[in-house]
């Protein structure tokens, strides 16, 4: 049966990082990546808590890509057995040790924002000053351009503003897995609704009162940290915290489950989807380089989440029908 290209794709990526461990070996001798003992498992288990290595993914789907290069290469599966979940148990165990040193949460399952948290926020930004207001933008700004908080971090003076066509301008600078665009940033330009009482207006309209009362506050995030501080994990404690402190009184979530600056990105995504918003145009708000990707870790994951005309509404600059916003410098 023929494998599907995504699953390939997939396997083929995470095989790379076998296949480096083997090609790096010990003290100049590589291994042969057709060899798999449980003191290797052991080895690689020790070279992927490198977070440049590992990224914090589960050994779980290297174990199935390695199974998988083994039988296309026709031998028989060898990564199985209570030895090598023994080994991914300890592995974890480790990973999580290492996010409590680093002030992070263990054993959350984190969810999208919910639509009550977009429409808090609104209500907020619409009465509040100084400080929180700054925070509000901000949590606005990530939600609208869908970035991650290390982007938000990575903001300097001037990279936001409204042009004389009412669209919100932004120069993403600081992107995951996208280091050109350290030195030629991208610019998202986001058109206003089409009307006064479109829910994109109320948003826009928040910024503006923060540009007329908190005139700097695209910095206010990286005054406070740059981007790459614990490759981004530093921005998205403080981010975190702030959308917590704000949106608190309205969430209702199930037990086990969590927000955190993140779920705006997952939220923007899963909701266009139920929306049937163009992939395209999602993707390259999101600044993936593969559709793929939002689609296995963004959509898929959370397919339970309701549809919202709210949600809907906010990004329906990304439907397939919608107009390209001509901007003005």
């Amino acid at each position: 049966e023929a494998r599907q290209s995504g699953t390939a794709k997939k396997y083929a990526r995470v095989l790379q990082k076998w296949m480096k461990f083997n090609e790096e070996g010990y003290m100049g001798q590589p291994y042969d990546p057709m060899v798999f003992t449980i003191a290797k498992w052991w080895l690689f288990a020790g070279w992927m808590m490198n977070p440049a290595e590992n990224n914090y993914k589960d050994p779980n789907v290297v174990r199935s890509a390695i199974n998988r290069y083994m039988e296309d290469n026709g031998r028989e599966r060898p990564v199985l057995g209570f030895s090598v979940a023994q080994v991914i148990k300890v592995f974890k165990m480790k990973m999580e040790d290492a996010k409590r040193e680093r002030g992070e949460e263990v054993g959350l399952n984190r969810v999208p924002c919910p639509e009550a948290a977009l429409l808090r926020v609104f209500e907020l930004g619409e009465v509040v000053e100084g400080l929180q207001l700054r925070q509000v933008a901000c949590q606005l700004l990530q939600l609208l351009g869908w970035f991650r908080a290390a982007t938000v971090a990575g903001m300097q003076a001037g990279d936001v503003w409204f042009d004389a066509n009412g669209n919100l301008n932004i120069w993403a600078r600081h992107v995951k897995m996208r280091p050109e665009l350290k030195e030629q940033p991208a610019l998202l330009t986001i058109p206003p609704g089409t009307g006064y009482r479109h829910v994109r207006c109320r948003a826009f309209r928040i910024l503006q009162r923060a540009f007329d009362r908190v005139p700097g506050w695209p910095t206010y995030l990286s005054s406070q940290v740059p981007p790459g501080r614990d490759d981004g994990a530093a921005a998205a404690r403080i981010m975190t915290a702030d959308l917590r402190e704000l949106v608190s009184s309205v969430l209702q979530l199930p037990d086990g489950a969590s927000v955190s600056s993140h779920s705006w990105r997952e939220m923007a995504a899963v909701s266009g989807a139920r929306a049937g918003h163009c992939m395209y145009r999602m993707s390259n708000r999101g600044l993936w380089r593969r559709i793929e990707t939002m689609l296995q870790s963004y959509i898929r994951p959370f397919e339970h989440f309701p549809y919202s005309a709210v949600l809907a509404e906010l990004y329906d600059d990304l439907s397939a029908s919608a107009p390209m916003p001509l901007r003005v410098d």
